[in-house]
């Protein structure tokens, strides 16, 4: 079985930082760098992810067919540049929104069992 015809649940459940960068990417291309930052301040609670860590996820996800290296669009095409862009696949938005749809039925189970704040009789 190729990687376009695999099944989306097979990489699930996901590490959290690595849901968190398929869900930074799934609103638009970013470089390393920039998906650092907008982890940092992601709504809802930042998480820290070191440039090490970053670069290691980026490779296994790219690895996976979850994400491909993009040419930049609003950058000069220098070759010194040494930036590289990342976008969602269409494959990694399914394995994102089947881990978000996992996470969701965990949410609904905790605010069941009244585990989540402010959701009593929400």
């Amino acid at each position: 079985m190729g990687k376009s015809d695999r099944d989306p649940r097979e990489l699930i459940p996901l590490k959290p930082d690595v849901f968190l960068i398929l869900s930074i990417l799934a609103r638009g291309v970013r470089h390393g760098y920039g998906i650092m930052q907008a982890a940092h301040t992601w709504p809802g609670g930042g998480m820290e992810i070191q440039a090490g860590a970053l670069y290691r996820r980026l490779k296994w996800m790219m690895a996976e067919g979850l994400i491909q290296e993009v040419r930049p669009v609003n950058r000069s095409e220098d070759p010194s540049e040494r930036k590289r862009d990342y976008g969602l696949t269409p494959f990694g938005r399914l394995v994102a929104r089947e881990e978000a749809k996992r996470m969701a039925g965990l949410l609904a189970a905790a605010r069941d069992a009244e585990l989540v704040p402010g959701a009593e009789g929400a």
